[in-house]
């Protein structure tokens, strides 16, 4: 295969919103333009615009989907791909980091520039032309929203205070590692500070959480939190267990009083607390109801708070993601 064919078989989605590109590719230096045809990148603003790509991806035999943007760029991408190939005949996945959390490329150790990612695997594919490509499988979650008549693929859920911080991050239209920071400390400095605002952030809301058939006991949680990743952003590690790429996913749920919150902050945030009111382990199915809304990779679902909603969670297809 010649150089400009293993171009070929990759197919660039950029998002021009997401933050890097933004700032740093779209205006000023599109790097791909001297590593890809014109036909293997497609520049999109929204879900219609995507889904046109990937129809055409398809029809030139991409096998490579790679994504320059944040981790809501991939969401997106994920499950319009869904839309257009069958789930067996998925392509290689390899997503560039340009958004602000990134949290998706880190979890599987792809480090460096998009720029400097593309061109290596640009050269992984035309020394082995054929493949087969060194890949990891990763299970997302497959989130059946029974109130939106959808299932949404993705890499984590989020919903109590925890939703509460993302608003708080995406307070800002265009929200950058300053208000990511804010996001993560506010609610640290909330336990430690009591306030009005601390106190309506860490207020419990009613729930009914059913992992693998067993209901959790409390009706009223703090938080509920599934993720495929071990690591999460910042400093968070709140998993005491890898799943290391099995078909199943982390769970947590709490309902701990405030209190105890801030007594055992830096146990549960580093996954090594045990105890009362605090459920944490791998699940292959999670049922939820609940009234506040919840956030995946970034997009947040009910923001309108005090309508109930119910939503089941199973490990969705295998995702091939390339390694370097």
């Amino acid at each position: 295969m010649a150089g400009a064919d293993a171009a070929g078989k990759i197919g660039l989605i950029v998002n021009p919103k997401a933050r890097a590109v933004r700032r740093r590719y779209y205006r000023r230096r599109r790097f791909w333009e001297g590593m890809l045809p014109p036909d293997a990148v497609r520049i999109t603003g929204n879900d219609d615009e995507l889904v046109d790509a990937l129809r055409q991806f398809r029809k030139r035999g991409i096998r490579v989907l790679a994504t320059l943007g944040g981790d809501g760029t991939m969401s997106h991408a994920y499950n319009c791909m869904k839309e257009i190939w069958p789930w067996n005949e998925y392509p290689y996945l390899l997503p560039l980091p340009a958004g602000t959390l990134n949290a998706v490329p880190k979890s599987l150790g792809l480090k460096g520039e998009p720029e400097s990612l593309l061109a290596r695997f640009l050269e992984i594919m035309r020394s082995r032309p054929e493949g087969p490509f060194s890949h990891r499988v990763r299970y997302p979650l497959a989130i059946e929203d029974h109130k939106l008549g959808k299932t949404i693929l993705a890499f984590s859920f989020l919903s109590g205070f925890l939703f509460r911080s993302i608003e708080q991050y995406y307070s800002n239209p265009s929200p950058g590692p300053r208000d990511l920071w804010r996001a993560g400390v506010m609610p640290v400095i909330w336990t430690f500070w009591p306030s009005r605002a601390g106190k309506e952030y860490f207020e419990q809301v009613p729930a009914r959480v059913i992992v693998d058939g067993r209901r959790y006991p409390a009706d009223k949680i703090n938080a509920v939190l599934l993720s495929t990743f071990d690591h999460l952003v910042l400093w968070y590690s709140p998993f005491p267990t890898s799943i290391d790429g099995q078909p199943c996913f982390h769970f947590i749920v709490n309902s701990m009083p405030r209190h105890e919150l801030l007594r055992h902050l830096v146990s549960l945030v580093r996954g090594r607390y045990q105890g009362d009111g605090h459920w944490v382990g791998t699940a292959r199915s999670v049922e939820i109801e609940t009234e506040i809304g919840y956030v995946v990779d970034g997009e947040i679902y009910h923001r309108q708070t005090g309508l109930r909603y119910s939503v089941t969670v199973r490990s969705g297809p295998g995702l091939r993601f390339l390694l370097p």
